[in-house]
């Protein structure tokens, strides 16, 4: 019987650690999706310029980066004004 609720506890303490690890509040979630869309952007805004006149169809296809970058950025943000206050 101790063996059970020893596994049980145990259970229960792996699940509520990986809960924590998948929250994250209201700052965390803002903070990061801003760097994510930061450091997926940075080089595409840096040197598109150039690559309009080299390879116009390569500027065309790394703006795409950028789209992806800002839809991972609002849903960010989204979650951090539906994620509750921590206390």
């Amino acid at each position: 019987m101790d063996i059970i609720i020893s596994l049980t506890v145990r259970r229960e303490r792996k699940n509520c650690f990986y809960q924590k690890i998948i929250t994250c509040d209201k700052d965390l979630c803002a903070v990061t999706g801003l760097s994510i869309y930061v450091v997926a952007s940075f080089f595409v805004f840096l040197f598109y310029v150039p690559m309009i006149k080299e390879n116009p169809e390569l500027a065309n296809n790394m703006w795409d980066v950028n789209n992806v970058a800002y839809i991972i950025l609002c849903i960010f943000i989204t979650k951090a004004f539906y994620v509750p206050a921590s206390n």
